[in-house]
């Protein structure tokens, strides 16, 4: 019965959830209902793994059945069909909706080049081994999002089940400030980098407004309202703290005093620039950057937020009952998710079998314990999947903001939060060997239709040894150092001095910050200091 009862309480959490990431009202309602039902199924089939696994008699098998097939192949939908299209749809810098529905179909197109490689290929070794038919094809489809979904499950369960709970058992107010002091002239150096580019697309579309056509005056005129309605501010400023702009007029404004250069000799944006592709490019351009900026203030806001609250917490000044009981919690934390994590790896490595404690513990508890503490190990493996995921930035391309993730990513973490909800609930119910559940069997069918499905289906978990390692003993950061690319390695270098050099010049970039916008103009405040590295291109902008 309570599987009945949590679906409208499932779909308050999503819609609570999402206005966490964005503000719903600003978009457009095929967009907000598509993410609605996108981030449900999800959270949906999470929440009812577990009354499956007990058997909880509200439906029979046959009823359950049916719930999964349709639950599955809306998604399958969903996130290989639908949600890619939608994220190629509002990406697209054209005006007309036709136009922007062929670009994207065009664009999509490319992007499944390489699944439709992989299905080609798939589809020969099925005719080999099992016969074309109606099923056989329905199962390829089935193992091949299931095997690419449950590989990057295991990577990122791995990984994150070493690194959250490290970061707590070892977290201090003074690591926490070294890393921020040492993260902030990126994340300063983002910002400004994400403000020129941004100034510099709106300085050559609102060049065009002089030279605009009636064959093109309500697109260019969507762009220049598109940048007018936007909460962004042009020129440096302190994300969002006293002499930050917010009105976006005066970034239309310099940007249109800024287009010589950009448009041409003249200094004037000249008719063979309007071209369809030229201000559908525009377009485009315009609307990732302005994403780009809004993450970059975001993350800068963030970090400025942080320093001052561990800088509070340090010198005792506020916060000191949070501050004494404070290591306690993050103790008591870290130790509590050491033991899930130790749980949930083990149960991997030894999948399938008798010795995976996560069997064990939900096979020797009373029924009416079951489904919490099912919903207790799938829960947390579910949030360190979903806390791989949101935390990376994808090319730069796409990442979680609260309040203003922008339409593309949360389009591109519906679709991953689809292709991996699946896999993780499959693997979570082959640690158990409690019962076959209805979801197994309808999944089972197709994932073991070939010898080669059944093989990764239950080699890949064994797999989760190596993202462990990797995390445990930093491998990560020494590939990134010895490659020479990758965040963070002008501070994180071979060399230790180098991140105590960066140190000093990232607190003194944040202090000055925090002091205000008119404190951080002032050219004295840099000429005080060494001409060098950071500071020099400091002093080189407010000069």
């Amino acid at each position: 019965m309570l599987a009945v009862f949590a679906f409208p309480i499932l779909g308050l959490l999503t819609l609570w959830l999402l206005s966490r990431w964005t503000t719903i009202a600003k978009l457009p309602v095929y967009v907000t209902v598509t993410l609605l039902v996108s981030f449900f199924i999800p959270i949906s089939t999470v929440a009812l793994v577990p009354f499956d696994l007990v058997d909880d008699e509200t439906l029979d098998n046959h009823k359950r059945l049916i719930m999964w097939r349709v639950i599955y192949w809306l998604s399958f939908l969903l996130m290989w069909l639908v949600l890619p299209l939608m994220q190629a749809y509002v990406e697209s810098g054209y005006y007309n909706p036709w136009q922007k529905l062929k670009d994207a179909s065009k664009n999509c197109l490319k992007s499944q080049l390489i699944i439709l490689f992989c299905g080609a290929i798939g589809g020969i070794y099925m005719s080999v081994t099992a016969g074309l038919s109606f099923t056989s094809l329905k199962g390829l489809c089935i193992a091949l999002s299931h095997s690419y979904g449950l590989l990057l499950v295991i990577w990122m369960l791995g990984h994150s089940a070493v690194s959250i709970p490290r970061s707590m058992l070892f977290n201090s107010v003074g690591s926490n400030l070294h890393d921020l002091y040492c993260h902030a002239t990126h994340y300063y150096d983002a910002y400004r980098d994400a403000q020129s580019n941004y100034d510099d697309v709106v300085a050559k579309i609102m060049a065009l407004e002089a030279i605009k056509t009636e064959k093109y005056a309500k697109w260019i005129d969507s762009l220049i309202a598109d940048i007018s309605s936007q909460d962004i501010g042009s020129g440096f400023g302190v994300g969002g703290r006293a002499g930050s702009s917010g009105n976006l007029s005066t970034g239309a404004s310099a940007g249109a005093s800024g287009a010589s250069g950009a448009t041409g000799a003249s200094g004037r944006a000249q008719p063979r620039d309007l071209t369809p592709t030229n201000i559908s490019d525009l377009g485009r351009r315009l609307y990732r950057d302005q994403s780009r900026l809004l993450r970059s203030r975001a993350d800068w806001e963030s970090l400025l937020a942080k320093v001052e609250y561990f800088e509070q917490l340090q010198s005792g000044t506020t916060h000191t009952r949070i501050a004494k009981i404070r290591p306690y919690l993050y103790m008591v934390g870290g130790l509590f998710l050491s033991c899930l994590s130790v749980i949930v790896i083990w149960s991997e490595i030894v999948s399938g079998t008798k010795l995976s404690l996560i069997d064990i513990i939900i096979r020797h508890v009373a029924k009416a314990f079951k489904v919490l503490f099912a919903a207790l190990f799938l829960g947390y493996m579910c949030f360190l999947v979903n806390s791989a995921l949101t935390s990376m930035r994808i090319f730069n391309l796409y990442a979680i903001v609260p309040k203003h993730t922008d339409s593309s990513s949360l389009i591109f973490f519906a679709a991953y939060a689809l292709r991996l909800t699946v896999p993780l609930s499959y693997n979570f119910l082959m640690l158990t060997s409690t019962q076959e559940t209805v979801f197994q069997e309808f999944l089972g069918k197709f994932i073991n239709l070939t010898a080669l499905g059944k093989y990764f289906n239950q080699v890949l978990p064994r797999l989760v040894i190596v993202p462990v390692l990797m995390t445990l003993f930093n491998v990560y950061d020494l590939v990134k150092d010895y490659l020479g690319f990758g965040f963070g390695l002008d501070y994180f270098g071979d060399d230790e001095n180098e991140v105590v050099s960066a140190e000093p010049e990232g607190r003194d970039l944040v202090r000055r910050a925090l002091q205000g916008f008119a404190a951080f103009q002032q050219p004295e405040v840099v000429e005080e200091q060494e001409n060098t590295g950071l500071l020099s291109v400091v002093k080189g902008w407010f000069a």
